[in-house]
């Protein structure tokens, strides 16, 4: 947690390992500002997976988890990363989250693993009783109904 009696130094640490980006910024309220502003960006993404969480799923063919029958392998750890993840395991992961009223917003659509899918497998962990870190691992991979293959 920041605060505003923090240092110019600690400030910017705390928004690197917060995914803040300040670019060339060094005034004090400017560095508190960023913050500000990406704290309000993420409360406002929550909020819209809040409502979206909400929403009843109507199973289709598109959005039914085709893995069904077969276990489904999910080959590597899940995670957010600077490159984004896509791939089978993540639109499989997309599905399974639908089935249990947990939406990742346009990320499931474009196939990519997120903040929305994050947060949405945070949401599924907590209440699986889980480590919340959203990242889809071995137990996660369990509790969402598939088989773990990662290392």
């Amino acid at each position: 947690m920041w605060n505003e009696e923090m240092t110019i130094k600690e400030l910017r640490k705390y928004a690197e390992d917060n995914g803040v980006s300040l670019g060339n910024l060094t005034i004090k309220k400017d560095i508190i500002d960023a913050i500000r502003q990406a704290e309000m960006k993420e409360q406002e993404a929550i909020g819209e997976i809040n409502e979206l969480t909400t929403q009843k799923t109507v199973e289709t063919p598109e959005n039914k988890n085709d893995t069904e029958n077969d276990t489904f392998v999910i080959p590597r750890l899940l995670q957010v990363s600077r490159l984004l993840m896509t791939g089978k395991d993540v639109s499989a992961t997309h599905n399974a989250l639908i089935e249990k009223g947990l939406h990742c917003g346009k990320e499931s659509e474009q196939g990519i693993y997120g903040k929305n899918t994050a947060y949405a497998v945070r949401v599924f962990q907590a209440k699986k009783g889980l480590i919340v870190d959203g990242k889809v691992g071995k137990f996660t991979a369990k509790a969402l109904g598939f088989e773990w293959g990662g290392k």
